[in-house]
């Protein structure tokens, strides 16, 4: 059978099982590196696999070479599973390595600066800004589900996720701040951008806001800030806040819309100085009496 075919009949089994457009339109994009790779099922060889995903790596990042194995490794297990293979061309093959990121979010001096000068934009472009970085820092939410938030999803001084990434709906509550926040923007600032939908947040035209938008809006606000911004990185701040906090990791994961314990541990920097003020204060040998 073509590569090509036999991927398309997978795509069709994801979204029939409920997976996410996001995840099948990043799979889409994997798969035609695979009908590079080879055209036929028949023809695939571990070899030429691994090749080509030390290519690869050259000019990607780690993370983006670690998904596209993942995302083979998973349309070759239904390929097993439907009796197209008699086994996966990975199997036995370890998954790519990804370097653990360094960075633990942003810094509580460059927040107090960025939602110091979003308080001081009183149109309603800047208070959709102001609302739209409150739900990112306070809910961690990802920028995807964000963009596809509704007026709708706003319950009870909480949001409903309603399409998140691993295709469970979630609530996560918002503090105060957040809500007041909002509140304004629904209030004073979204009725005249004139939406055209019951999307949350809106365009400057009214029109669906994307994730390319949000990043648009942080890269024309990071110059007024002193430091660039990126939606991912609201995220890891939220998670390292939490955890700090003592949130417990299950209900940080239950926040964040995480599957696994792997997958929220990407997250869960704490910074060098945690560490230290941990040991001064907690120093097994320091605690022993009488030494």
């Amino acid at each position: 059978m073509e590569t090509s075919l036999a991927i398309d009949l997978w795509l069709d089994a994801l979204l029939a099982e409920g997976r996410s457009e996001l995840t099948v339109r990043s799979y889409r994009i994997y798969g035609r590196h695979l009908s590079l790779v080879a055209p036929d099922l028949e023809s695939l060889e571990r070899a030429a696999l691994r090749r080509w995903l030390v290519e690869y790596r050259q000019t990607h990042a780690p993370d983006t070479v670690r998904s596209v194995f993942v995302g083979w490794r998973s349309f070759f297990n239904w390929c097993v599973r439907e009796c197209l293979l008699a086994e996966s061309p990975l199997m036995g093959v370890r998954q790519p390595k990804v370097p653990r990121p360094t960075s633990v979010g942003y810094e509580q001096g460059q927040m107090r600066a960025l939602f110091a000068y979003l308080a001081g934009v009183r149109t309603p472009v800047g208070l959709r800004n102001h609302a739209l970085c409150a739900v990112l820092l306070d809910c961690g939410l990802r920028v995807s589900e964000l963009c596809r938030l509704t007026v709708d999803d706003i319950a009870n001084g909480a949001l409903i996720v309603r399409l998140s990434k691993s295709g469970r709906p979630r609530i996560v509550p918002m503090g105060g701040k957040t809500q007041q926040t909002l509140g304004r923007y629904l209030s004073h600032g979204r009725p005249r951008l004139k939406p055209q939908s019951g999307v949350l947040f809106v365009n400057q035209f009214g029109g669906h806001l994307n994730r390319w938008g949000v990043q648009s809006i942080l890269d024309r606000m990071s110059p007024n800030v002193g430091f660039h911004m990126n939606p991912h990185r609201f995220r890891h701040t939220a998670a390292t806040s939490w955890l700090r906090s003592g949130v417990p990791t299950g209900v940080v994961m239950r926040l964040g819309g995480w599957a696994t314990f792997e997958s929220m541990e990407r997250y869960q920097h704490l910074l060098h100085d945690d560490l230290v003020a941990a040991q001064v204060t907690s120093s097994p040998m320091d605690r022993l009496v009488g030494k």
